[in-house]
């Protein structure tokens, strides 16, 4: 693989995972080539597997959300008569489907959309619904297994955990939001001008 084709389409960037985002740039840079990509080819030469850090701190942050949810509302039940099994669904079984549902909407969890990761499948594509619920779902039943997914999220090179494994995925780090050249006051249309 040369990191310099002479056209666009003979170097395949996602290929590389380990200087990828470099190479990319200098490639953009040397052969200027980068009116041939649209905007979609450009976010998929940044997007990277998210970095082990990155995965952890949005895992210690979606965990303690549920420890800080399951302490408040186990404290509250104390007061209230329910059986046993009324409390375990109220106190574990609801965070943990609330947690998985609103996170299979963005495809990704609480932790992770402030760390900018998303769960996708494993070569970068979107991933639908009911399959990042499971994927969810599977990581929260598998938090007891936390060191051995860490030692298998060392060992692959795409960063993928237990759950990831199982369930297909890879968890990417989304490309940094690229600044919307200012339009200028002579390209504006009439009509925005006059409501200024």
């Amino acid at each position: 693989m040369t990191p310099y084709p002479q056209s666009p389409g003979k170097w395949d960037p996602k290929r590389d995972w380990t200087r990828r985002s470099t190479l990319v740039a200098e490639y953009m840079r040397m052969a200027k080539v980068l009116p041939y990509f649209t905007d979609s080819e450009i976010d998929d030469m940044d997007r990277r597997p998210a970095p082990l850090a990155s995965r952890v701190a949005a895992w210690l942050i979606t965990f303690w959300m549920l420890v800080l949810y399951i302490g408040v509302v186990g404290l509250c039940l104390g007061a209230i008569r329910l059986s046993i099994f009324a409390r375990l669904i109220v106190v574990f079984v609801v965070p943990i489907l609330a947690i998985s549902w609103e996170g299979a909407f963005e495809r990704s969890t609480y932790g992770m959309r402030l760390m900018t990761i998303r769960i996708r499948s494993r070569s970068g594509e979107p991933i639908d619904f009911w399959w990042c619920f499971a994927r969810i779902l599977l990581a929260i039943t598998l938090a007891p297994l936390a060191p051995i997914s860490g030692v298998v999220a060392l060992i692959d090179p795409r960063r993928r955990s237990l759950a990831d494994l199982i369930c297909g995925t890879a968890v990417w780090q989304e490309p940094k939001e690229r600044e919307q050249p200012r339009r200028g006051f002579e390209v504006m249309p009439l009509e925005e001008r006059q409501h200024l």
